[in-house]
């Protein structure tokens, strides 16, 4: 399950009905591929007992019923045993070393054999930045690590540090002019050389079609223009239309008449 799949379903829509069809459009919009039937209705199902049943018995039998439309495989009861400590962790308790502890053991579960101690150290770092801990200037550091930390290696370079800039922008920086030098530095650190005039344009038209416009038609224009700087290749219909289904789950939005 993708990130993007996760925060659209959890942040969308008050049913889990509408939960559910949003899944499916993230998944979709991710993947260029429709999530199977058994995947929606199992994500239904975990996200209806984090949230809803108090009983962590349905927990666990969630879980091992989402994880396994994802991994296509039974998971071990000792993953879903882990997975609720985590949630336990992340939603009850506030001591940093009792975070430790469970982020140990549930990562040991997913990843198998335990994770190394820096793995530990970076986890706690990044649960700090998310939750405010310290200071808004490290998130975007954090959250990097985090990544590292989950990909099991120090830089992912396509994915760590486009995302690392695409969430500096959102969360820290509140000028078109200095989310523009985050996004350059970003770019020119992926790939050795500074981006061309249009693609740094087109970086600034996606984010402010999806952070301050409002209008249907103007998100997808906007995201077709960046599809087509990032890629050297205009992006085909498919690809707009999943663009334009996540849009839509994340932000609620009506098509515009005759859209």
């Amino acid at each position: 399950m993708t990130f993007l799949a996760a925060y659209t379903a959890v942040n969308v829509a008050p049913r889990s009905t509408r939960r559910g069809t949003h899944f499916l459009a993230a998944y979709t919009a991710v993947n260029l591929a429709s999530a199977s039937r058994y995947a929606s209705s199992s994500f239904l199902a975990a996200y209806t007992a984090v949230n809803r049943h108090p009983s962590t018995n349905a927990r666990h039998a969630f879980f091992l019923a989402a994880y396994t439309a994802v991994n296509k495989q039974a998971r071990a009861v000792r993953a879903a045993l882990d997975f609720l400590a985590a949630y336990t962790a992340v939603n009850q308790f506030a001591k940093l070393f009792e975070f430790e502890d469970l982020f140990l053991a549930a990562y040991t579960a997913v990843n198998p054999p335990a994770p190394e101690p820096r793995l530990t150290l970076i986890f706690l770092a990044a649960y700090t930045a998310v939750n405010e801990f310290s200071g808004p200037e490290y998130k975007p550091i954090n959250f990097l690590a985090a990544y590292t930390a989950v990909n099991s290696r120090w830089r992912c370079r396509r994915s760590g540090w486009p995302f690392l800039a695409a969430y500096t922008a959102v969360n820290i920086e509140r000028t078109a002019w200095t989310i523009l030098v985050v996004f350059l530095a970003a770019y020119t650190a992926v790939n050795g050389q500074r981006p061309t005039i249009l693609l740094a344009s087109s970086f600034l038209a996606a984010y402010t079609a999806v952070n301050r416009l409002r209008s249907f038609r103007s998100a997808t224009n906007l995201f077709l223009a960046a599809y087509t700087a990032v890629n050297d290749a205009l992006a085909d219909l498919r690809v707009g239309l999943h663009f334009l289904a996540a849009y839509t789950a994340v932000n609620v939005l009506e098509p515009e008449d005759g859209a």
